[in-house]
C-alpha cells in the first residue's frame, strides 16, 4: 500500500498526470522566451510574453471563477486541457513554417493561459480538496506541488536538449500533446468535485452578483486579505526573475539552451526540496510564523545574487529562493482550502488571484525596466527588498497567527479515520 496521501488511488492518477503536463510545460516556458530573444534579442520583448501570460489570470480570472461555479467541472477542465493542447500545436505550426509575426505568439501564449487560468481554479480548490481528507491537505498540497516542483527539475535540461537536437517547433508540440495525460484522467475519476447544488438560473446581474460575492468574501476575510496582500507584494519581484535569469544566462553570459536548462533544473531540485519539505518545516509552529521564516529567508538568498558576479553564487541565490518560495506556496494554498466555503471556491478564488496576479503581470514589466536601466544585479536586489516587505507585512498582519494544528480532540479523530481508511 502506498503511504500518506498516495494511498487514495485517484489522488495519486491525478497528481501524476499534471506531473506528466507539467514535464510538457517546461519545453514550452523554455522554447517561448528562447525564440522570443532569439528574434528580437530584447529583455523588454521576452517581458512582454511573461506580461501576456499572465493577463488572463488579471482579466479573465474572477469570471472564469464564477463560471467554474455553475458549469460541470468535469468538463470545464477537459474543454481547458484541449484548447491548451491546440494553442500550443497551432504555434508549432506557424513557429515550423517560418513566417509568422511576434503578435501571433503573444496572441496563442495569451488564449492557452486563459485556458490554463480556468484549469487552474477548478483542480486547486475543488478538486485536489475533494480527493483527501481535510487534515491531510498539507501534505497532499506539498505532494501535489512537489510533483509540479520535480518535473522543474529535471524539465528544463531535457527541454533545453530537446531544443538544441529538435528545434523549438518539435518542442512545442510536445507541450501540446502533454495535455491528454490529464483529460485521461479527469474523464475517468469520479467527480467528487461536482457542484453541490443547482446553480440559480443565469442572468447577467445574477452573474455580476456572483462575481462581486467573490471578492466581498475574500476582502471581508481577515486572513484572505492580509494573504493577498502578502502575495501581491512579493509576487511584483517574482514572476519576472525567471525571465531576468534566463536574459542573464543567454545575453550576458552567452549560454546554450542546454546549459540554460541545466542551470534552470537546478533552481527545480531547490523546488523540489521546499515544496516536499514544507510539512516538516511548518510542524510545532503556527502556520504564519513558518511563512514569514520562508518570505525571510528567499529575500536574504535572492539579495546574494545581487551581490556578486560570479555566476555560482548568483545561481546559489536564485536556488536559495526558488526552495524557500516552493515551500511558501504550500502554506499559501491552506487558507483557501480552508477558509473558502465550496460553493464560493470557484469565484472567491478566482476574485483573490486577480487581486495578487496583477503583481505576477507586472512583475516581468518592472524588472526588466530596472535590467535595461540599472542592470540585472539591481533587479535582483529590488527582488529581494520586495519579499522583505512582503514579510513585513505578515509579521505585523494576522496572518502571523494563523494555524491550522487540529486540537489534541481533532488529533485523535483524525488518526482513528486514518486508521479505518488504511484498513
Amino acid at each position: 500500500m502506498l503511504p500518506g496521501v498516495l494511498r487514495h488511488r485517484w489522488f495519486a492518477a491525478f497528481t501524476a498526470s499534471t506531473g506528466v503536463v507539467g514535464l510538457g510545460g517546461e519545453f514550452e516556458h523554455l522554447a517561448l522566451p528562447l525564440l522570443v530573444l532569439d528574434l528580437t534579442h530584447s529583455v523588454a520583448a521576452a517581458a512582454t510574453l511573461r506580461v501576456v501570460q499572465f493577463l488572463p489570470y488579471v482579466v479573465w480570472g474572477p469570471f472564469a471563477g464564477a463560471i467554474s461555479d455553475r458549469l460541470d467541472r468535469r468538463k470545464v477542465m477537459i474543454t481547458c486541457d484541449i484548447g491548451q493542447g491546440a494553442c500550443f500545436i497551432i504555434m508549432a505550426l506557424i513557429v515550423a513554417g517560418g513566417a509568422f509575426a511576434l503578435w501571433e505568439i503573444y496572441g496563442l501564449a495569451f488564449l492557452a493561459e486563459a485556458f490554463a487560468a480556468t484549469w487552474a481554479l477548478v483542480t486547486d480548490f475543488s478538486v485536489v480538496p475533494s480527493l483527501v481528507e481535510e487534515h491531510e491537505l498539507t501534505q497532499a498540497n506539498a505532494v501535489y506541488l512537489g510533483t509540479d516542483r520535480a518535473v522543474r527539475a529535471f524539465g528544463p535540461a531535457l527541454a533545453g536538449l530537446a531544443i538544441a537536437t529538435i528545434g523549438i517547433p518539435a518542442a512545442l508540440v510536445v507541450t501540446g500533446v502533454s495535455f491528454l495525460a490529464t483529460v485521461t484522467v479527469i474523464f475517468f475519476m469520479p467527480a467528487t468535485y461536482a457542484l453541490e447544488e443547482r446553480p440559480a438560473r443565469f442572468t447577467l446581474r445574477g452573474f455580476a452578483a456572483e462575481v462581486g460575492e467573490g471578492f466581498s468574501y475574500v476582502l471581508r476575510h481577515p486572513i484572505l486579505r492580509a494573504l493577498g496582500l502578502v502575495m501581491f507584494v512579493s509576487n511584483l519581484g517574482g514572476p519576472g526573475l525567471q525571465t531576468i535569469v534566463v536574459y542573464y544566462l543567454r545575453e550576458e553570459r552567452g549560454l546554450d539552451p542546454g546549459t540554460i536548462g541545466l542551470a534552470l533544473s537546478a533552481m527545480g531540485v531547490a523546488a523540489v526540496v521546499g515544496a516536499v519539505g514544507a510539512p516538516r518545516f511548518a510542524r510545532g509552529r503556527p502556520l504564519g510564523q513558518t511563512m514569514v521564516g520562508t518570505i525571510t529567508f528567499a529575500a536574504v538568498a535572492t539579495a546574494v545574487a545581487s551581490y556578486t558576479v560570479d555566476l555560482r553564487a548568483v545561481m546559489a541565490g536564485i536556488a536559495g529562493r526558488s526552495f524557500a518560495q516552493a515551500a511558501h506556496i504550500v502554506y499559501a494554498f491552506l487558507p483557501r482550502q480552508r477558509e473558502i466555503p465550496r460553493r464560493l471556491r470557484g469565484r472567491a478564488n478566482g476574485a483573490f488571484r486577480q487581486m495578487i496576479l496583477i503583481g505576477n503581470s507586472a512583475s516581468p514589466a518592472l524588472l526588466a525596466a530596472t535590467v535595461d536601466r540599472f542592470g540585472t544585479a539591481a533587479a535582483f536586489a529590488l527582488a529581494s527588498a520586495l519579499l522583505l516587505v512582503a514579510a513585513g507585512i505578515t509579521y505585523l498582519s494576522p496572518l502571523r497567527t494563523y494555524d491550522i494544528r487540529p486540537t489534541e480532540e481533532e488529533a485523535v479523530e483524525a488518526e482513528g479515520e486514518a486508521e479505518a481508511t488504511a484498513e
